[in-house]
């Protein structure tokens, strides 16, 4: 989650970034924007921001991965028994719905962040997070 958040800093002083650079082409200032909301929807499965102050009265959604993650922590903190079923649900809920996202993120950051990055250079942007 931290790499998720750092890649959305990153790509929000890019997009400011690009706003500074009067040669810097609209297209490019349009693909930040799609990354950013692809970074957002990736941050939704993670975590799910919320002004209530309670899971229970949210209108019902998908399970997060944080919220799982914590099931197993909080039912297995300081416990020296095996697992419990609710432990092994979690685990195998996060064990098929993690990969996906982890390339999803790998790929945004990989290929469309740095390909961005490389293409905004071509412009002369001032420096941002991750860029000389």
């Amino acid at each position: 989650y931290d790499f998720l958040r750092e890649l959305q800093t990153r790509v929000t002083t890019l997009r400011q970034a690009l706003l500074q650079t009067p040669a810097a082409p609209l297209s490019l200032l349009r693909r930040a924007e799609e990354i950013s909301l692809a970074l957002e929807e990736l941050g939704y499965q993670f975590q799910r921001p919320s002004i209530r102050p309670s899971a229970e009265e949210n209108p019902p959604a998908p399970v997060t991965l944080n919220s799982r993650l914590q099931t197993m922590i909080r039912t297995h903190w300081r416990s020296t028994s095996s697992l419990t079923q609710k432990e092994r649900t979690a685990f195998e809920a996060l064990s098929r719905e993690f990969p996906p996202v982890r390339e999803k993120l790998r790929s945004l950051y990989e290929q469309d962040i740095k390909a961005l990055e490389a293409e905004a250079e071509k412009y002369g942007l001032p420096r941002t997070p991750g860029r000389l």
